[in-house]
C-alpha cells in the first residue's frame, strides 16, 4: 500500500514512539518468512514495502536554492521527491535518464527558458508536465513561458497553501494523463490481438471453403451428367434432391468464402466495361425459374439517362443484385418483385471523356416485409431478422451481409426501408 498525503501524529508516550518502527520492521519480517515458507508470493510485492518511496518525481530547474528548500519543506508531507538542476543541459539528462512527473522551470534564470527550448526540440520519451515559474507578476515573462510549451505560470511568491495546491492539481492531473496512456495501450494491444484472432479466423474459414468447395463442384456436375441417362421417376426425384441440396450448400460455401476475404481485406473488385441493362437481364433470367414457380411477375425499370456502356466490377455487382432479388422472390408468395435502376447525378473523372455515375438500385416486392425495430439487424452476419421467418424459410444470414460490404467496396451504402 502506498499512502499519498497522509502525515500522521502518534499520540503516545516516548517508549512507544521510539519503538514503533523498530516493532513494524520486525512485523514484516515476519510475514516475509511465513510466506516464503507457505511458497506464496504476491504478484505486487514490490508494493508491500514501497511507502518509503515518493509518489512523485519533481524537478526544479534554476539557481534559487532558497525558493528550492522552501519548495521541498511544503512538498515533504505529500510524498514528493523535488530534485534540483541548476543548467538545462543537466536537467534535459535527468528528464532523459529518469521518470519526472512535473519539471519547474525558473524563468528567472536563463537556465529555466533554456530549458523550454530544449525540450520543445528533444522532448523526452516520457510524459512531463512543464510549469514556468517567475518572481514577479511580469505579463510578458508569462506569456513568454506559454510560448515555449509551459503548462502553466505560477509566481513564486505565491501564498504558499495555494502554491502547494497548484502544484499538487498539476501532479494529479499527470497521473489521469498516465492512467489515459496504460489505458490506450491496452486497448491498442488488445485490438492488435483481436485483429490478429479474426484474421487467423478469416484465413482458416478461406481455406476450408476452398477444400469444400473442389469436390462439391465435382459432385454437382456428376449429379447433372447422370440424370441425363435413362432414370426411373423415382431416380429422377433422388438426383433432383442430391442437386438442389448440392448447389445449396455451394452457395453457402462461397458465401463463407466471400466473406472471409472480405474480413480478411483480400477481396479485390475487377473494373471492367460492361452493359448494365445485359447484366440485369442476365440476373432476371437466373430467377426467373423461381419466380415463375411462384406465379410472380419480375419487372425491371432503367433510367434513360444511364449510359449503354459503363465501367466497374459487373459480377460483383450482379452478386448484390441475385442477393437482393432471391431474398425477394424467398420473402413473396404473390404479387411482383420490381427492380429499378435510377441516375441520381454525374461527376467529372480525372480525363474529359469519363464520367463518375452515382446509380441507386432499388428492390420492392409484395412479399411480407419487415418490422421496423427488425431493420437494424438485417445487415449483421450471421444473422437473420426474424427467427421465425428463419426457421420456415432458412438461410444463413450471410447474404446481406456481403452485398453491404460489397456496395461499401464500390463507393456506395446499402438500407433497408
Amino acid at each position: 500500500m502506498i499512502l499519498v498525503g497522509l502525515n500522521p501524529k502518534i499520540h503516545t508516550n516516548s517508549f512507544w514512539q521510539k519503538k514503533l518502527p523498530q516493532k513494524i520492521e520486525l512485523a514484516n519480517s515476519k510475514k516475509s518468512c511465513l510466506m516464503s515458507r507457505l511458497g506464496w508470493k504476491p504478484k505486487n510485492e514490490s508494493r508491500l514495502f514501497s511507502m518509503s518511496q515518493p509518489a512523485s518525481q519533481m524537478l526544479l530547474v534554476g539557481n534559487d536554492s532558497q525558493f528550492a528548500e522552501r519548495l521541498s519543506s511544503l512538498l515533504a508531507a505529500d510524498g514528493v521527491a523535488l530534485a534540483t538542476a541548476h543548467n538545462a543541459e543537466g536537467a534535459l539528462q535527468m528528464l532523459h535518464q529518469h521518470p519526472i512527473d512535473l519539471a519547474l522551470a525558473d524563468l528567472d534564470s536563463p537556465e529555466g527558458p533554456e530549458l523550454l527550448r530544449r525540450v520543445q526540440e528533444h522532448p523526452p520519451a516520457g510524459i512531463t508536465l512543464l510549469i514556468a515559474l517567475t518572481s514577479a507578476d511580469d505579463t510578458a515573462a508569462r506569456l513568454g513561458g506559454f510560448e515555449l510549451g509551459a503548462l502553466d505560470c505560477i509566481p513564486k511568491r505565491m501564498e504558499p497553501a495555494l502554491l502547494r495546491a497548484r502544484l499538487l492539481a498539476a501532479l494529479k492531473m499527470k497521473r489521469r494523463q498516465d492512467e489515459l496512456v496504460r489505458n490506450n495501450r491496452e486497448l491498442i494491444e488488445a485490438r492488435r490481438i483481436a485483429d490478429s484472432s479474426v484474421r487467423a479466423k478469416s484465413d482458416f474459414l478461406a481455406a476450408m471453403s476452398h477444400e469444400i468447395r473442389t469436390p462439391m463442384n465435382g459432385v454437382i456436375a456428376m449429379v447433372g451428367l447422370l440424370m441425363e441417362t435413362p432414370l426411373t421417376p423415382d431416380q429422377r426425384g433422388y438426383l433432383e434432391t442430391i442437386q438442389t441440396s448440392g448447389e445449396s450448400l455451394l452457395t453457402i460455401i462461397n458465401d463463407i468464402l466471400d466473406f472471409s476475404k472480405i474480413e480478411a481485406g483480400k477481396m479485390e473488385l475487377d473494373t471492367r466495361p460492361f452493359d448494365l441493362r445485359t447484366r440485369i437481364e442476365e440476373t432476371l433470367d437466373l430467377l426467373s425459374s423461381k419466380a415463375a414457380e411462384k406465379n410472380l411477375d419480375l419487372v425491371y425499370q432503367v433510367d434513360t439517362g444511364i449510359p449503354a456502356t459503363l465501367e466497374g466490377d459487373s459480377l460483383r455487382l450482379r452478386q448484390v443484385l441475385v442477393n437482393l432479388l432471391s431474398n425477394a422472390i424467398k420473402f413473396t408468395d404473390r404479387g411482383e418483385v420490381f427492380l429499378q435502376a435510377e441516375l441520381l447525378s454525374t461527376q467529372a473523372a480525372g480525363t474529359p471523356d469519363r464520367s463518375a455515375l452515382h446509380l441507386h438500385f432499388s428492390v420492392r416486392d409484395t412479399g411480407i416485409g419487415i418490422k421496423p425495430e427488425k431493420l437494424a439487424r438485417l445487415f449483421k452476419p450471421f444473422v437473420q431478422a426474424d427467427k421465425s421467418t428463419a426457421r420456415h424459410y432458412g438461410g444463413t444470414g450471410l447474404g446481406l451481409a456481403i452485398s453491404k460490404r460489397l456496395v461499401e467496396m464500390m463507393g456506395g451504402k446499402m438500407w433497408a426501408e
